[in-house]
């Protein structure tokens, strides 16, 4: 009670997940009444103000779990060799799994819905179909409309409750990096991982911001972070990445593609596109051969 007096629950990083949170939120409950009308997948049951209290349970609920879940999965390893397609599928394929236990109940209050294999099955395949829908939706209209890089970062903040052992440390670079991004990108860390940035990567409609101390989400396009780089020299090397010039220790040439081996251990995908550029930049090498030092500029 001390703490809600205080105030501090409501700047705390529940409170503040939450905030970020309102955006999906809010479109969420726009949609409500467009699929109460539309009553999709045998929601008829019911008068109309009864099937937008259903969406307006369902669709809000699928925002949280999907964050929920893109803040817990983004920290198994493998997820980060798959593709951005790929890795946003998976997203939602997880997401569906605990939303069937919300959509049976809502279900169940409506319809009398009954739990079996079958019903459980048809239920999943109904509750990942909508949520790909209003995922889609949300990425085509609400991240794209002026201004949607302002929110706060909505995955990284309740890392910070966690004890500091928890907090990801990258190993130590061989080549110091001094550079500090601007004031504005660094707002968006925690405090206990603002530092030297060594690269963004996009996911999703997020970018994970590695810097020589961690890495952590924030809601922003990448193209607005690398606006916010501030006098960090670097690069962009691919549509999903971009790098810091010191953070490189070498390049791997792969065809007419490539790799960059960052001093934190990070391997850094080099597009067709950004080849020749860093080719150029930091020196060839081959596949299988040790790279070759990077060239100052």
């Amino acid at each position: 009670m001390r703490d809600f007096a205080n105030g501090r629950l409501a700047k705390g990083p529940l409170a503040r997940w939450l905030r970020a949170r309102a955006p999906e939120v809010s479109f969420a409950l726009a949609l409500s009444p467009a699929f109460a009308w539309m009553a999709p997948f045998d929601t008829t049951d019911g008068s109309f103000l009864e099937r937008i209290v259903f969406w307006g349970w369902l669709l809000p609920s699928w925002f949280l779990v999907l964050a929920v879940t893109q803040a817990r999965a983004h920290r198994i390893r493998t997820l980060e060799a798959l593709s951005p397609a790929a890795r946003s599928t998976v997203m939602l394929a997880l997401s569906a799994v605990p939303m069937i236990g919300i959509a049976g109940l809502a279900a169940s209050t409506m319809q009398g819905w009954q739990v079996s294999p079958w019903e459980v099955s048809k239920l999943y395949i109904r509750v990942l179909l909508i949520g790909a829908l209003v995922t889609l939706l949300w990425k085509a209209i609400g991240l794209s409309r002026p201004g949607a890089a302002r929110y706060a970062p909505a995955l990284a903040a309740p890392e910070v409750a966690q004890p500091p052992a928890s907090v990801p440390t990258a190993p130590a670079i061989a080549r110091p990096v001094t550079a500090l991004p601007s004031a504005e990108l660094l707002a968006r860390l925690p405090p206990a991982l603002r530092g030297p940035l060594l690269c963004l990567q996009m996911e999703d409609h997020y970018v994970r911001i590695h810097t020589a101390k961690g890495s952590a989400l924030a809601l922003l396009r990448l193209s607005d972070a690398i606006a916010q780089t501030g006098a960090t020299p670097g690069r962009q090397v691919h549509r999903s990445w971009w790098v810091s010039d010191d953070a490189v220790e070498g390049f791997e040439k792969q065809g007419r593609t490539g790799r960059l081996r960052l001093g934190n251990g990070l391997r850094v995908p080099v597009s067709q596109r950004y080849a020749r550029e860093v080719e150029v930049a930091f020196g060839p090498a081959t596949a299988g051969e040790p790279p070759s030092p990077r060239r100052m500029t």
